[in-house]
């Protein structure tokens, strides 16, 4: 009878041990697959300072489909788009033209994915800044 308790004890610690490691905080969402949806310009910033609200920033909704599309709407309400690859620390944006040519390749930084929110880095072609966009899931 004490083996058994003893057993059902280290059973039971097994147990407990095993549920508590499967729920660590180093589980990374998989970003490729959190994007995919549409999202909505929540903050930007250049080189570290936001843009205050009301200023005119090309981006006000971004949709991500799982067939690697991307559609951006612009501020007149136009649209813009292409392909994209997107890893853990990185979305690839491949602007593309009517005839489906490559007219322009943006490399984001993931600096924070979660389910509702995707805060993304990259370095401007124009003036070399750092800008960092906080979007929001819709």
């Amino acid at each position: 009878m004490k083996h058994i308790r003893i057993f059902s004890a280290l059973l039971l610690m097994l147990t407990v041990f095993g549920v508590l490691s499967s729920c660590s905080s180093d589980d990374k969402l998989n970003t490729a697959e959190v994007i995919v949806g549409s999202w909505t310009l929540d903050s930007y910033s250049v080189e570290g300072v936001n843009v205050p609200e009301g200023t005119v920033i090309n981006l006000q909704q971004v949709t991500f489909t799982a067939d690697g599309l991307f559609t951006v709407v612009l501020p007149d309400g136009s649209t813009d788009g292409g392909t994209y690859s997107a890893s853990d620390d990185s979305v690839t944006l491949y602007y593309r033209d009517t005839v489906g040519d490559v007219t322009r390749r943006l490399l984001c930084e993931v600096m924070s994915v979660a389910e509702r929110s995707l805060t993304l880095s990259y370095k401007d072609e124009e003036s070399h800044s750092r800008i960092t966009v906080t979007l929001l899931r819709q």
